[in-house]
């Protein structure tokens, strides 16, 4: 089939502003002087509260306090009142700090509220921020225990026994950068004290976090501190162990370097032995973080490293080559024992690391396998998850971030040998949450496709398979994401899992060579390959596929290798089958957006075209793109296919009640004229949350083109793929469609430009020579 470039979409003209401003919010009504009465009394309490706190302090006051709101108030508001907010929460709240232990300029606005009304005035004074303040109280110190802690059954301070020694990662509060060498030193100092010890420290531009090792005496007096946020379990990796291959291969033939001027990939892992004969060429460096050696005493980051220099590696052998397309360079991060550093943070290592693999290496694609197995991925993010979403930014590289695996003995604990049966059910069990860092929304998060059904021929009937071919792998890991994203956002082939009824257990690669895929053995003097199952083995696979889009475009973003990357994915039809006539929401949350077919992501054809491009919007603004249609495509029976991809990489705060300070989301408008679509969209108001409406006046229903996923299930995240399709014929609805891609301001700075990437890709069931009439109009346009 004949291959060719892809075309490029052409914008209509400059970004426009809308013209409306956000209209006006509701508010709870609410009697104002029960109500004031109330709110005055709770700073009472929280005034005296603080008073006997260990958080006093003559020179510098850290009154830090929680407030539960109902209904809407700017992030900008509590300025105006001294306040300083630190962070919102999950139950509808938010972390303030004070430097006035006495909350003046709060307890004056309560005040005006609870008076009279002023003449000719309609409203109480402040009354639409009263209206929403539900209540204030101090936060305790069971409030500031973490979840992984939590689980563990430490759900009070009591829980921690003084003849014991925690070693914990305590993060404290920052309001301003001046302040967070006085709240250290106030956390530390009685801390040491007691007999504790700070063995690390991380200090990223949104948080504080420390290391911190003690007896239980000094981690009841850390949970008194107000400058703490919360105290938690240190991060574990996530890692995947291999079994023995079957058969044992030994011989491998000639051996190939890959071109020293290519893309290199970067991995982040438990380090690589570069001495294995098949990555002797493919090696370009190493190094480890925080003290370690570059060496790999586990394997996992061989095995990662080698399929994402590689590839399919089984299919090479089948092919009788074993050719590496890529170089790579190999940041360790973990202990021999596969843990984090007990003096180090999680999320700092990794960040040196990432950033060394970028200046050091020149590594644009940058692969994590490792994931915390104790910390699912919440609808805030986290601050291991906001350092790579900042990273991917800055530095414009595509990081990929495996999904995680789940616990295979917890789920055949409480589901026996009926897991058989309830698979794939049990993917959307609660505890069955992709892993921190997955959440991330400016980098890809990969789940994991079985490859096979996981049988070997001396298999007995008590080893019963779960997933076939192209099925989800029974340890993948579902969304959704940080903020309700759609993750994970691809999947690809990981391995799988049987159950195995002579010891009641789901057994993957470790203990059943069959059901891994296959890749390098560190102890190369031993054997030479090694089978794997697991998300950290699928993640790579789309490392080396990025690699592959960047060798072809060498100048494309890293948003733009997402949007091919998406564009090209399917969801699996067996997968599909498998899991029934479920949600779409359930299936985004186990298949994200499908498996990337490579040749569809670098090359258009005959019948299957895409068209690209790049801009940058300022907040509120909106641009417009023609997509030609011809006659040919909208006529001819059969299925037609639109397909959209939308990628961008906004700022990300985890404190703030929108994590990405810029939203950006795409229509297709037919039937219509460029001119009454920049009338429609121009319209467009905010709502009582500050978020633009969805639908523009001026438009009938018809005129959208209906995607799925639905508008409401892509739009919160930053990767963003729907596929809208026709089976009748669509001429009457003209030949040019609109594509319009809007961005609304959040938080960011208003005047900051946001960069995104568009794929567009037209396709039609019956063959037809759509590329070269797609050309010719394009042609003839410019």
């Amino acid at each position: 089939m004949a291959q060719y470039d892809h075309l490029t979409l052409t914008r209509v003209s400059e970004p426009v502003n809308r013209r409306k401003q956000p209209g006006p919010r509701n508010q709870p009504e609410r009697k104002h002087k029960p109500h004031s009465k109330k709110i005055s009394e709770d700073i009472e309490k929280v005034v005296e509260g603080f008073a006997t706190s260990s958080a006093k302090d003559a020179i510098n006051p850290a009154l830090i306090m929680k407030v539960v709101i109902d209904g809407f108030i700017a992030d900008d508001e509590w300025a105006k009142i001294d306040l300083m907010l630190l962070t919102h929460t999950d139950d509808n709240a938010v972390v303030l700090f004070s430097s006035d232990e006495q909350l003046s300029a709060l307890s004056s606005r309560v005040r005006a509220y609870g008076g009279e009304k002023p003449e000719k005035q309609k409203n109480q004074p402040h009354a639409s921020f009263m209206n929403a303040v539900s209540s204030l109280q101090m936060l305790s110190a069971d409030d500031r225990i973490g979840p992984v802690l939590r689980n563990a059954g430490f759900v009070a301070s009591e829980s921690f026994k003084d003849d014991t020694v925690y070693l914990l990662d305590v993060e404290i509060w920052r309001p301003s950068d001046d302040l967070v060498d006085v709240f250290i030193h106030r956390v530390i100092t009685p801390f040491e004290g007691l007999g504790g010890e700070e063995l690390g420290r991380y200090t990223p531009p949104s948080g504080v976090l420390l290391r911190v090792e003690g007896p239980g005496q000094a981690i009841r007096q850390l949970l008194e501190r107000e400058e703490v946020a919360t105290v938690d379990l240190p991060p574990r990796p996530d890692l995947s162990i291999g079994g023995s291959p079957d058969p044992d291969i030994t011989e491998i033939g000639e051996r190939f370097a890959p071109p020293e001027s290519g893309v290199r990939i970067g991995v982040v892992d438990t380090g690589v032995n570069s001495g294995h004969p098949l990555l002797e060429q493919v090696v370009i460096g190493s190094f480890g973080v925080a003290g370690e050696p570059s060496s790999d005493e586990n394997g996992h980051g061989t095995a990662v490293s080698a399929i994402a220099a590689y590839g399919d590696i089984e299919s090479m052998l089948a092919h009788g080559e074993l050719r590496p397309r890529f170089q790579i360079a190999s940041a360790r991060v973990v202990n021999a024992h596969g843990g984090f550093s007990d003096k180090e943070l999680a999320p700092e290592v990794v960040e040196v690391a990432i950033r060394r693999l970028n200046s050091e290496f020149n590594c644009r694609v940058v692969n994590l396998s490792l994931c915390d197995k104790d910390r699912p991925v919440k609808y805030r993010g986290s601050l291991w998850s906001e350092v790579l979403d900042d990273l991917a930014r800055e530095l414009d590289i595509v990081i990929v971030v495996a999904a995680g695996n789940n616990d295979h003995s917890s789920l055949t604990d409480a589901h026996e040998e009926r897991i058989v049966d309830i698979y794939p059910a049990y993917l959307h069990d609660a505890a069955n949450r992709i892993l921190d860092p997955s959440g991330a929304l400016n980098v890809l998060t990969v789940g994991s496709l079985a490859h096979v059904n996981g049988l070997s021929e001396e298999d007995g009937v008590e080893v019963r398979p779960l997933a076939a071919f192209n099925e989800p792998s029974p340890f993948t890991t579902v969304g959704p994401g940080t903020y309700g994203a759609i993750k994970p956002d691809l999947v690809d082939y990981g391995g799988t899992a049987v159950f195995d009824g002579l010891v009641g257990r789901l057994r993957s690669a470790k203990h059943r060579p069959a059901t891994g895929v296959l890749s390098l053995h560190h102890e190369y003097t031993e054997r030479l390959f090694s089978t794997f199952s697991g998300t950290s083995f699928a993640a790579p696979l789309i490392a080396h596929k990025a690699a592959l889009l960047l060798q072809k475009f060498p100048e494309a973003s890293a948003n733009t290798i997402r949007c091919l990357l998406a564009i090209s994915a399917e969801q699996p039809a067996e997968a599909m089958a498998k899991l029934g006539a479920i949600h779409p929401r359930h299936v985004g949350a186990v298949l994200g957006y499908g498996h990337s077919d490579i040749e569809s992501a670098l090359f258009s054809e005959d019948g299957r075209v895409v068209l690209t491009a790049q801009g940058s919007l300022v907040h509120d603004q909106f641009a417009i793109y023609e997509v030609p249609m011809v006659e040919e495509f909208q006529e001819t029976a059969g299925t037609r296919e639109i397909r959209v991809a939308l990628a961008f990489d906004p700022p990300v705060r985890r404190t703030r009640k929108d994590y990405i300070g810029v939203q950006m989301q795409f229509d297709l408008i037919r039937g219509s004229d460029v001119d009454t679509v920049f009338h429609a969209y121009r319209e467009l108001q905010k709502d009582d949350d500050g978020k633009l409406e969805d639908t523009p006046p001026g438009l009938a229903g018809r005129q959208y083109c209906v995607f799925s996923p639905s508008i409401n299930l892509r739009k919160v995240g930053t990767l963003q793929c729907g596929t809208f399709t026709a089976r009748q014929n669509i001429t009457k609805y003209g030949d040019t469609y609109f594509l319009v891609v809007r961005c609304v301001g959040r938080w960011a700075e208003p005047n900051e430009e946001q960069a995104y990437s568009l794929a567009v890709m037209l396709r039609h069931s019956e063959e037809m020579r759509l590329y070269e009439q797609l050309r010719e109009r394009l042609t003839i346009r410019v």
